[in-house]
Order: C-alpha cells, then structure tokens, then sequence
C-alpha cells in the first residue's frame, strides 16, 4: 500500500447535523488507464458527501482559535529543525 493511501479502520467518522458522512473507495482505473467512472447515483453521493464535509471543515475553521507561539516554543521548533538562533533582536526604538 502506498504510504499517502489510507485504510478504511484509519479513516476518522466525520458526522454532521444530518449524520454520519458517507466514505467511498478510490476511483479504479481499467487496463488502458482510464478511470472507471461510477455510476450518477454514486457520483451524486460522492458531490453531496463532499459538500457536506467542505461545510463541515469551515465550521472547524472558524471555531478554530490561531495562537501566535511565544519565543521558547519557537526556540524549541528551530533547534528541533536544526537552526541556530541568536539572542532575540532588541525592539528598543520601535
């Protein structure tokens, strides 16, 4: 299995207000490489549990809370990268 590929048990449940949101299995390709396309109903649950998790993503987003790291923990990040760091400039003067 490539390692981007996940595994159904892997997947996390996404629920909605209207319940849980539908999965599917990849799109598979035919011997000459052409996707095998499903049929409309498929398609049409497939759009619509895109949606429904598109919705689901920008109501995390805004609930979201972005906290700006203070400069140990960007201190730490560096090192663990590798990046040597001076002391912090000197904001006298600004």
């Amino acid at each position: 299995m490539e390692p981007y590929q996940r595994r159904r048990e892997d997947r996390a449940d996404y629920v909605d207000e209207a319940g849980p949101i539908p999965t599917f299995p990849p799109l598979s390709w035919d011997e000459s490489g052409k996707f095998i396309l499903p049929g409309e109903e498929e398609m049409r649950a497939r759009r619509e549990a895109g949606k429904r998790l598109r919705k689901l993503s920008e109501k995390w987003d805004a609930e979201s809370v972005e906290v700006e790291p203070n400069e140990d923990q960007w201190r730490e990040f560096l090192t663990r990268l590798g990046v040597r760091m001076g002391p912090a400039p000197s904001r006298e003067g600004e």
